[in-house]
């Protein structure tokens, strides 16, 4: 039986590729097509925060310019910016197959995420999208009624409304793409935020993030390795001090410990340890790892990144 991998982008690794050319973007997912001529099923999901800000405030600035151009919606700008990296990645995977000179089928499936209209985040915005803003800018917007809050100490970052993802709604569709060979990109930016209400489906003002939605769907796949790929190649406890130590391996009771001990910040390494945890509770012979993009071989050999399990 074939080994399935979910691998989840952020979307950071993402704003500097040039959409003309996917060198760096080919580069870097070079290790993706390695594990698919290894007969793995593998199936790649990718962040938007920055992106899907961006496309807001650009379509924010036309529609306050030019009165026929309709209100934009978080909901919009998340599709756009999902189907735009999706497209992105997948020309960067197929460029890697016909240099190889091999045959992947890579399709990009457009996400659509369910959550619950009544989940307490949306009265309590965490997740960043945009770009840093300058001291200004952020009282600027603070102004205008969003929620700003310094990042980590990198700036100040908007945060929107972040509900638990509960169901992937294309899981089936995505399940076959797998089964019939493709390498398939979903739950882009944590896929397009849904809600049901009085027998109807509707899209809600939010972002999901997109790792709680990889561990949601590599749950729903049975995936055996959960990858979290962030900007350094494993977990550090004391992050930035003397004392720092890079964690090569972690159990759900040690993990938990650590983020009942304050270590790993809100806005940045937090969301992965909880992934981390929901994907090997859920999944006991599962494994997740956490670690960068330019390790990813090098982390499902066992040589680096941070491995979490169960026990």
């Amino acid at each position: 039986m074939s080994k399935t991998l979910v691998i989840a982008v952020g979307g950071n690794a993402l704003p500097t590729v040039n959409p003309r050319d996917t060198s760096d973007l080919e580069r870097m997912l070079q290790p993706v097509i390695d594990f698919a001529e290894q007969g793995m099923d593998v199936v790649l999901t990718y962040g938007n925060g920055p992106q899907v800000g961006v496309i807001y405030e650009g379509m924010l600035d036309l529609a306050q310019k030019h009165s026929d151009i309709s209100e934009i919606l978080m909901a919009s700008t998340g599709a756009m910016s999902e189907g735009s990296i999706g497209s992105l990645i997948r020309f960067a995977l197929r460029n890697i197959c016909l240099a190889r000179n091999k045959f992947f089928k890579v399709t990009t499936v457009i996400t659509h995420t369910l959550v619950d209209h009544e989940d307490p985040a949306f009265d309590n915005p965490t997740k960043p999208v945009g770009r840093f803003l300058s001291e200004q800018e952020a009282e600027n917007m603070r102004a205008e009624g969003r929620t700003i809050v310094e990042d980590s100490g990198r700036g100040y970052r908007w945060v929107v409304p972040s509900p638990k993802p509960q169901r992937i709604l294309e899981f089936r569709s995505i399940r076959t793409l797998m089964d019939a060979g493709h390498i398939v990109l979903a739950c882009g930016g944590g896929g397009i935020p849904t809600i049901r209400h009085d027998n109807r489906e509707e899209t809600v003002e939010a972002v999901i993030d997109k790792d709680a939605a990889s561990a949601l769907l590599a749950h729903e796949l049975k995936a055996d390795s959960l990858f979290l790929l962030t900007g350094v190649p494993q977990v550090a406890v004391d992050f930035g001090k003397p004392t720092q130590r890079w964690v090569d391996h972690m159990s759900r009771d040690e993990a938990l410990a650590l983020m009942k001990d304050g270590q790993f910040p809100a806005g940045s390494m937090l969301p992965k340890i909880e992934a981390a945890l929901n994907f090997v509770e859920n999944n006991a012979n599962g494994e997740a790892l956490i670690t960068s993009i330019d390790c990813l071989a090098e982390a499902l050999a066992g040589k680096t990144g941070t491995r979490i399990t169960l026990n």
